[in-house]
């Protein structure tokens, strides 16, 4: 079996992970992983220039463009993370590759901007732990939702059934394994048929064979 961490900032060496790892503005990539490539929310106040994730998203094993997104209350102000957002939507739109998305306390500004560039992408909300409710809203907006150690059962079941899940480990240095488990147990289903659904996705979308393989 193979576990996809499709979030993380800690990535696994264990041969059967398969890490999605965020590259931030001076990331210097290896060879060994795969990455996402954003300007944080966090770093949109430090006038970074736009041009540097532009290269970083053409490299082969940039996979996807994140995280980014807004955050009500850190960063910049919220007006500039919203034009960044944008400007990142568009490149993934340019590159097809997914959007790893960052959002807090900013689903109201989310919503609006997703109606109005109407993504082509795959759009997935990282570290979801927002209520059934919320999860119901994007689902139905086309969104797919990341959990990490920290969820609403609810919200979880909801994706789950959805068949719109993914997991990850963030910043976290938890084993996305233990992880995995603790989300199949909550779901009540088999940790294999968790990890199989989830594997099957990547293989669909194209991305499980970006990934190196490591022994």
């Amino acid at each position: 079996m193979i576990y996809y961490d499709i979030h993380t900032h800690q990535p696994s060496l264990y041969p059967e992970v398969r890490s999605i790892v965020a590259a931030d503005y001076s990331a210097e990539l290896s060879p060994n992983f795969c990455y996402s490539a954003a300007i944080h929310p966090w770093q949109s106040d430090e006038n970074l220039s736009f041009e540097r994730i532009r290269t970083l998203a053409q490299e082969p094993n940039v996979i996807a463009i994140g995280e980014t997104g807004m955050h009500k209350g850190r960063g910049a102000d919220i007006a500039l993370q919203k034009i960044l957002f944008e400007e990142h939507i568009l490149l993934a739109m340019e590159l097809n590759k997914p959007l790893i998305i960052h959002c807090v306390n900013a689903y109201g500004d989310l919503f609006r901007i997703n109606n109005r560039h109407r993504p082509t992408v795959k759009r997935i909300i990282h570290g979801f732990q927002g209520p059934k409710m919320l999860a119901g809203q994007l689902i139905k907006e086309g969104f797919y939702l990341s959990f990490g150690m920290r969820f609403k059962w609810d919200a979880a079941q909801l994706a789950w059934s959805e068949d719109r899940l993914f997991v990850e480990t963030d910043e976290s240095y938890h084993d996305i394994r233990n992880i995995y488990a603790s989300i199949a147990s909550i779901l009540s289903v088999e940790e294999s048929v968790l990890v199989e659904r989830i594997e099957k996705r990547m293989d669909d979308w194209g991305l499980a064979e970006l990934f190196p393989v490591r022994h």
